[in-house]
């Protein structure tokens, strides 16, 4: 019989080939700039919040409904390379005064991000529905500069 891991010891084992990553409460470069999930959103004015959701400032909001981002876990599949992909430990709260804890997967592609929720996912897979675009799940495409 051979002998079993635990998978936590297999995370720390894979961890350590490729080089330990350290979690850090600065923002990657690439979320110093904003980011909506409509294009209208992307307007300067008081009724932004209507719009769709919004990525800036370190956090994702919209209609009473937001996540504080907390810490950012590069991801790193080549060490050669600026990592374009974190994982963010988040605190969301919506108008009915209740915050939980999120994990988000977010990529970079230059244009636009790639967010998941974790909490989504769940959720998602629950259904069947794992492939769709959620309320926080989705492509939000870099706003125009100004």
């Amino acid at each position: 019989m051979g002998m079993r891991l635990p998978g936590m010891a297999i995370a720390v084992l894979l961890a350590g080939i490729q080089g330990a990553v350290a979690e850090t409460t600065t923002a990657p470069d690439f979320l110093k700039h904003k980011y909506a999930a409509n294009p209208e959103a992307c307007a300067k004015s008081d009724a932004v919040e209507k719009r769709g959701l919004v990525i800036a400032d370190g956090s994702i909001s919209g209609t009473e409904f937001g996540c504080a981002f907390l810490t950012y876990t590069p991801v790193v599949w080549d060490k050669d390379f600026p990592p374009q992909e974190y994982v963010v430990l988040a605190s969301c709260g919506d108008d009915s005064g209740i915050t939980r804890p999120d994990h988000l997967s977010i990529i970079n592609y230059g244009d636009k991000l790639q967010v998941q929720s974790q909490n989504e996912y769940v959720e998602m897979v629950a259904k069947g529905a794992w492939n769709e675009p959620g309320f926080v799940s989705r492509t939000y495409p870099k706003c125009p500069a100004g």
